[in-house]
């Protein structure tokens, strides 16, 4: 195959993958369907209806399927979305996520991340999301940002105090009870 023959078949594959993957998630109407997303691409995507889709784990045979929600997005979501990665990893999410629970914000530096202004202010599907999640335990997302932040600024201000608290390092051992201690001569003879 000549160098031309191959560039235009290599052009005419990539034209075909670009029009032909998109209509692979979309219904018969252009419609984005959850169920018909690839997994990797499930959890935090948002059909054409504002309904969320959400990764279910099938127990039987370990496998994962993308279902639709009945939680539907805020006014602030974007519809007919499949969250970036730039998002998943500055909010601090997993891609394979499973299911919706609180029981995230219970992982190590996760709300850090969440409360962080490139995730609340440039992710808005997650941060609406997660708004919700924290809505529904009573708290706003404001709310917990604001207890966050002043956890961890107790949390450094107690650990700056008590270092200055700790206690003076110990003197240097002296010479062992009933060594000899150095004559002042030894001690002259080691300046020079």
């Amino acid at each position: 195959m000549s160098i031309t023959t191959r560039a235009a078949f290599v052009a005419l594959v990539t034209l075909l993958c670009l029009t032909v993957a998109p209509s692979a998630v979309l219904g018969q109407d252009g419609d984005l369907l959850c169920h018909l997303l690839p997994v990797e691409q499930c959890a935090f995507a948002v059909d054409s209806n504002g309904d969320r889709c959400v990764l279910e784990r099938i127990l039987s045979d370990d496998t994962y399927v993308c279902q639709t929600s009945d939680i539907a997005v805020g006014d602030e979501s974007p519809v007919e979305y499949i969250e970036t990665d730039h998002c998943i990893a500055a909010c601090g999410a997993e891609r394979m996520t499973v299911g919706f629970s609180t029981d995230v914000f219970s992982t190590r530096g996760f709300t850090t991340k969440l409360c962080s202004p490139d995730c609340r202010d440039r992710c808005a599907n997650l941060a609406d999301l997660y708004s919700n999640m924290v809505a529904g335990e009573g708290v706003t997302l404001a709310e917990l940002c604001g207890e966050h932040k002043r956890s961890m600024l107790m949390s450094e201000y107690s650990h700056e105090y008590y270092d200055d608290m700790a206690p003076a390092p110990a003197p240097a051992p002296g010479p062992a009870y009933g060594a000899a201690a150095p004559s002042p001569s030894d001690s002259e003879n080691d300046l020079y």
